[in-house]
């Protein structure tokens, strides 16, 4: 007859007695289980696999952020060379960047010098060793400099845009409340992301997706007279987000426009130097609230630096209108009646009281640094997981 000590008997005893209460959640009601899991007792938190989702890979548009890269390359360049007191002249966009000609051959080293300070030293991933790399190259013209994007650089800043974009994604997520979702880089350039129990994916794309770059730009004096205009060197153009609302309305078929069908509607022209622009990267919080008129908006408060630049770029500029860009879409372009100190304010436009709440979330999480498309979409069933679950 097998003999047991004591000990052993009340140790399995409370050992099952343990494990059983600890599985108590997984068969209560959700409200039951909200209430026990402030002691600690909460159900087991089923996978992918299990209770099925959403599978979702996403890719860094590098054609978008070679454009944004060249964006300010002009008016960086005509910036240096004038400080420097350097006589230049035709200054031209290129595919990968900006060339500009030097008047007095006696100026192009003194030029060199200062357009070396443009290059923007990157630290270069892992897979190049860590070495630094300049983002762009400097190349001389027979009467000039061209500088370009470099594709070593290029990486570089795609790798430092997947890490940025990892945690911003997070957070986003986080913030809706879904329970263990997994985000992990996939190759150079990709972003899995796994939503288990996720009901409206199209919610969830629409959130993580949305680049939300926001920027405060002074409009360009001149603006466009007709269709199918070329704005100035230092001047963007830009569609209006009720053209885009209705133009997205009357397309039922997608949900969204190409840039060719973005190209056709009304534009704006807003001044792309950095001395017109203040960066959205300067927030502090965003809320979603009501206007005076019971609208929605979106109040926004900037942190020291981006509420000093607000403040200057405001009081350099009374009685002017500037313009709310939202991933390249104008939001709205008040005119700025008196200097705005306080580093508070609010984005109007034509917005739902839900859009305001998730435009909200996903500016208090950041900026993503660079446009992700989705390359592929999977909705997992869980009809395995059921069986596994029975």
């Amino acid at each position: 007859m097998l003999h047991y000590e004591r000990w052993k008997i009340i140790a399995v005893c409370a050992s099952v007695i343990i494990a059983a209460i600890l599985c108590i959640p997984n068969i209560l009601p959700k409200a039951q289980q909200e209430v026990l899991s402030n002691y600690g007792l909460r159900p087991m938190t089923l996978g992918l696999d299990l209770q099925g989702g959403s599978n979702v890979l996403m890719e860094v548009d590098r054609k978008d952020l070679l454009e944004q890269l060249k964006l300010r390359l002009p008016s960086d360049t005509r910036g240096v060379l004038s400080s420097a007191r350097i006589a230049y002249s035709d200054i031209k966009r290129t595919a990968t960047g900006v060339s500009v000609n030097i008047s007095k051959p006696e100026d192009m080293a003194k030029a060199k010098e200062q357009l070396q300070t443009l290059l923007q030293p990157q630290q270069g991933s892992l897979l190049s060793g860590g070495i630094q790399l300049n983002l762009f190259t400097l190349e001389t013209l027979p009467s000039g400099y061209a500088l370009n994007v470099s594709e070593t650089g290029l990486d570089a800043r795609v790798a430092r845009a997947i890490q940025q974009s990892l945690r911003i994604i997070e957070n986003r997520i986080n913030a809706l409340g879904t329970t263990e979702p997994v985000i992990q880089q996939q190759g150079a350039d990709r972003i899995a992301i796994q939503l288990p129990g996720v009901q409206d994916p199209d919610k969830v794309k629409d959130l993580i997706g949305k680049t939300a770059k926001l920027t405060f730009q002074l409009l360009c004096e001149d603006q466009p007279g007709g269709a199918a205009q070329l704005p100035p060197p230092e001047c963007r153009a830009y569609p209006l987000k009720e053209d885009v609302d209705k133009a997205v309305k009357a397309k039922a078929e997608e949900a969204s426009l190409t840039p060719q069908e973005l190209e056709k509607l009304p534009q704006l022209w807003v001044q792309t130097s950095s001395r017109a622009t203040v960066d959205g990267a300067d927030l502090n919080d965003a809320q979603p609230a009501f206007d005076q008129n019971n609208r929605p908006v979106v109040t926004f408060r900037f942190n020291q630096k981006g509420a000093l630049r607000f403040g200057k770029l405001t009081s350099e500029n009374v009685n002017k209108p500037f313009a709310i860009i939202l991933d390249n879409v104008v939001q709205s372009y008040p005119v700025i009646n008196e200097p705005i100190l306080g580093g508070t304010g609010q984005i109007s436009g034509q917005f739902s009281t839900e859009e305001t709440a998730n435009l909200a979330i996903v500016l208090r999480s950041g900026a993503l640094p660079a446009k992700l498309t989705i390359v592929e979409e999977r909705t997992v069933g869980p009809s395995l997981g059921a069986d596994s679950v029975r």
